[in-house]
């Protein structure tokens, strides 16, 4: 492929990997909004379904058997099924299920959980519930806008939108060294750093021994149009790398094109 055709491909491949991030990161705005409007007390179940919950074990209950459950709606059932430790502050936590029978009617319930009486009243936990007929019916009625349009889970979509721009971004990345090759076969590089010093701009690019680079050799720094800017002197170089020096000049940044001067490669 041509040095204009890998700069066109490599322009369009950057463009795309920008839009699947923006497609990310709107996918877990997306999620964060949906999660923030219904809360982990809200629950959406389909008849025939299950729904696994978990909760704190109040303060003066033994064990997650001794909660006592509330439900009511007689097509629902619920047990408390194995305790844990919670991750963040280590308190312990039961996992319970909530499953639907085949023929729950939609509509709404409530699921209320109490801890053994003591001398502490501790708050009872509620979840409020929401029957669906089936899947299609859950995702219309879905915060999510992504959950409604694809079937998605919002934060599942960013996972595959990020992986995507992940895959994207290795190919610019691959495009952009096989460009680079490209390059220093015409003699001439990106220049990737400036830097003022006392003795003028210091500047680095990626031509070196080589391409027929030594210290005291000069190079020209040019535009997109390939006007000449400036004229630095080599100070340091290795096989494919090197540093000169811009005395007194000025406009020059990276970006730029760094060339070898005609007669020294």
């Amino acid at each position: 492929m041509s040095e204009a055709g890998l700069v066109r491909l490599r322009t369009l491949v950057g463009w795309i990997t920008a839009g699947i991030c923006l497609c990310a990161v709107a996918a877990l705005i997306d999620g964060f909004v949906a999660s923030a409007r219904t809360g982990p007390q809200k629950i959406a179940i389909v008849a025939g379904g299950r729904e696994l919950l978990s909760g704190p074990i109040p303060i003066g209950t033994e064990h997650a058997a001794e909660l006592t459950t509330h439900l009511d709606n007689a097509a629902l059932t619920f047990g408390a099924t194995t305790e844990f430790s919670g991750f963040w502050l280590g308190g312990r936590m039961w996992h319970g299920e909530l499953r639907a029978a085949p023929d729950a009617a939609p509509g709404r319930a409530s699921l209320t959980l109490t801890g053994r009486p003591g001398d502490q009243p501790v708050p009872p936990q509620v979840f409020t519930i929401r029957i669906f007929v089936d899947q299609r019916a859950l995702e219309a009625a879905s915060p999510s806008l992504i959950r409604r349009v694809s079937g998605l889970p919002p934060f599942a979509a960013a996972g595959m939108f990020f992986g995507l721009g992940l895959g994207c971004g290795g190919g610019v990345f691959l495009l952009s060294r096989r460009l680079e090759a490209v390059w220093r076969s015409q003699g001439k590089a990106v220049l990737y750093a400036a830097q003022k010093t006392p003795e003028g701009l210091r500047i680095s690019f990626g031509l070196g021994t080589d391409q027929g680079l030594a210290p005291g050799l000069s190079v020209t720094v040019t535009d997109k149009a390939g006007q000449i800017l400036a004229t630095a002197t080599v100070v340091r170089c290795t096989a494919d790398d090197a540093s000169a020096l811009v005395p007194g000049e000025t406009g020059i940044h990276p970006g730029q094109t760094v060339r070898l001067t005609p007669g020294q490669a």
